[in-house]
């Protein structure tokens, strides 16, 4: 899951700002739920 998304950031893209600022929000997105996770996890 989280190697797919690295691939795609890395991969360069078309020159989108929009598509970057999503890309950028799902990362940091998934950083957010991967801590909740975590967290919860060791609550």
């Amino acid at each position: 899951m989280h190697g797919a998304c690295f691939e795609g950031m890395q991969r360069p893209t078309q020159s989108d700002s929009d598509a970057t600022l999503r890309l950028i929000s799902h990362a940091l997105a998934l950083q957010r739920f991967s801590i909740k996770l975590t967290s919860l996890a060791l609550a």
